[in-house]
């Protein structure tokens, strides 16, 4: 029974297949393989072995070497086809990034290889490198051979420079105008007819004064106009946050701008002395340029919130520290947090629809009650401030009915219910309440509520 030679291109093997004996024509047996021959090489009969193609054989490599015909003259490293070691002897190029520029009218099929615009052939990484920042176009080899006009440079051999009148800022990276007379920081002083120093903060300036600056010295940033942009010459302060800070023992190249304190957004003067806050929740006085949190509150730990001030870092917000006990202990219902007490009249921050009964600021260090809003009661089962029933400017809980009513409503002595009734020229609106009704025959005879227990005879 015959069987199939298991190692492909075999055309003899052993009895069990595994092992190759003679490939077929066209392969060439090797370690137990039959493998083609390799590009530039062709299968010889004659000594059934793979023979060097000087025809084929160079097609990826140049041409026959004119010296030796079984050999292929290497492409230029930037081809990748060619025919002929030369550089212009390209069809195609080896990098991507290049492109085959075809010099010879008569001939489409070889040309150059270059880089495309913006790049240069770097010979290091023996690939397309993008040209310096300051070239606008740059040759084969990276050299430049135009300069970028906005940055006032200009050529200088094969690299681009400031123009003349111009010295290259490190911080703008530009060529800012100079007086060829003064140094970078001086301007000419023409009623003096000699050069003067800018103002500190300037790094070139045309005149003496802070507003004079054309670029700021190192720390110091523009300060922008109205219209939200630097002006060709401005002022130039501190960043935001910090203040500018005049020591004349401090030398030229150490910052004097200083960080606002934390209650500060900005500040002029002093790190204390606010000009604006660091939260909008905070009051700015004014005369005494002071930021301070809201009662109950610290705005300045965390930038952009307001935290609740809780009494003691192991308890709850809601909780307050007993130190007879040592123990953390809830607040009143009415507080989110409170001062060291159970009391109604310890709240710090009061819950929602309630506010201080007493004027905040004046306790804030003492505590104080929380009252419902409008429309509001207490629900000391839940803990809560809780809606009243429809109408109800005031009431005693749910069910219970109002104790006082919304403009243009009373509460009806004979009605069961404790609801609020519209009075004579006042309608119930979608709202629950009453609406006035313009025009109407009793605009003058029907007086206005002021919400409280109210009956009407006709």
């Amino acid at each position: 029974m015959c069987t199939d030679c298991q190692v492909d291109g075999c055309d003899v093997c052993t009895e069990d297949g595994a092992e190759c004996k003679r490939c077929a024509p066209d392969r060439v047996l090797n370690t137990n393989s039959c493998d083609a021959c390799e590009e530039g090489f062709s299968w010889d009969a004659q000594s059934s072995s793979c023979q060097f193609d000087p025809e084929d054989g160079c097609t990826s490599f140049g041409q026959t070497d004119p010296n030796d015909d079984s050999a292929c003259v290497p492409c230029h490293d930037v081809c990748g086809s060619c025919l002929g070691h030369g550089n212009d002897l390209c069809t195609s190029c080896r990098d991507p990034s290049m492109t085959l520029k075809k010099d010879d009218p008569a001939n489409d099929v070889v040309g150059r290889c270059i880089c495309k615009e913006g790049t240069y052939f770097d010979w290091a990484s023996n690939s397309c490198s993008s040209c310096p920042l300051e070239c606008e176009v740059c040759g084969e080899y990276g050299e430049c051979l135009s300069c970028w006009d906005h940055l006032n440079q200009e050529l200088q051999g094969t690299t681009c420079g400031c123009k003349s009148d111009y010295l290259f800022n490190e911080c703008l990276q530009t060529c800012v105008e100079i007086d060829d007379t003064c140094l970078e920081n001086e301007y000419k002083d023409a009623a003096n007819d000699n050069c003067a120093t800018c103002h500190e903060t300037c790094g070139s300036c045309i005149g003496p004064g802070r507003g004079d600056c054309t670029t700021c010295n190192v720390w110091y940033v523009p300060e922008l106009s109205a219209t939200g942009s630097a002006s060709s010459q401005y002022p130039c302060g501190c960043p935001a946050g910090q203040f500018y800070k005049r020591d004349d023992s401090i030398t030229d190249d150490v910052s004097k701008c200083e960080p606002c304190d934390d209650s500060c957004l900005t500040c002029d003067g002093a790190a204390a002395k606010c000009t604006e806050c660091a939260h909008p929740d905070m009051t700015l006085d004014t005369a005494a340029n002071t930021c301070t949190s809201p009662c109950g509150y610290d705005c300045t730990t965390t930038f952009g919130t307001c935290e609740p001030i809780k009494d003691n870092d192991d308890c709850l917000q809601n909780e307050y520290y007993d130190s007879n006990t040592e123990e953390c202990k809830l607040c009143h219902g009415s507080c989110v947090t409170c001062l060291a007490g159970p009391d109604a009249e310890l709240c710090m921050v009061c819950k929602e629809h309630s506010h201080a009964v007493d004027d905040i600021n004046d306790n804030c260090d003492d505590g104080f009650s929380c009252e419902a809003d409008d429309g509001y009661f207490y629900d000391d089962f839940n803990l809560t401030f809780t809606q009243c029933n429809t109408g109800c400017m005031t009431c005693d809980g749910l069910n219970s009915g109002c104790t006082s009513c919304a403009e243009g409503a009373y509460v009806d002595i004979y009605d069961t219910t404790g609801n609020c009734t519209c009075m004579t020229g006042w309608t119930p609106d979608s709202e629950g309440g009453c609406t006035f009704q313009q025009n109407n025959p009793y605009e003058d005879q029907c007086p206005k509520t002021d919400g409280q227990l109210f009956h009407w005879y006709d």
